[in-house]
């Protein structure tokens, strides 16, 4: 890798890393609104109202749904980029994960499902990472807009432990 690979490696693992710690903390959101009273957002959001004067913390949820459901599979080729270009291979201008997935080594897409069988913690579990790649493959394209709710209602945990496989493996 050259001088100006190196540049652009690091700068997007930064990049998944920084989307992963954002990712975290509207994870935190929505779990304090759910389950805590929304005492830290409430905190957080004290003197802040909406432009219709309130602070509709259903609304907020929605929003970091949202935003989680974007960033995942964002953050997520991000590090696919970063780990090609780990390997020598300039990333494509594409956004779906499965063409990206398929462009890395076979050694390193073996070493990245062992990784992420670690974080779902069942060596049986039905869908492999090449699988979740496939079934998310254009999710950031489709979540760009949000035209259809029902897209919201659900933050999907294996991309999740496929982003800290990820990241885990270059940071190796």
């Amino acid at each position: 890798m050259d001088n100006e690979q190196n540049k652009i490696w690091r700068k997007r693992r930064g990049q998944a890393l920084a989307l992963q710690w954002v990712i975290a903390i509207l994870e935190r959101l929505i779990s304090d609104i759910n389950f805590n009273n929304s005492t830290v957002t409430k905190e957080l959001l004290s003197g802040f109202n909406s432009v219709n004067g309130d602070n509709e913390l259903n609304a907020l949820e929605i929003g970091c749904q949202y935003s989680i459901i974007f960033l995942k599979p964002f953050a997520i080729e991000l590090g696919l980029k970063s780990l090609l270009l780990k390997e020598g291979v300039p990333p494509p201008n594409k956004h779906n994960l499965d063409d990206l997935y398929s462009l890395l080594s076979t050694s390193k897409q073996n070493h990245l499902d062992a990784i992420y069988r670690t974080y779902i913690n069942d060596n049986n579990h039905k869908q492999d990472i090449r699988n979740l790649f496939s079934s998310t493959a254009d999710r950031f394209v489709d979540c760009r807009y949000l035209d259809d709710v029902s897209k919201v209602q659900k933050v999907d945990g294996d991309l999740h432990a496929a982003l800290s496989s990820i990241l885990d493996l270059l940071n190796s």
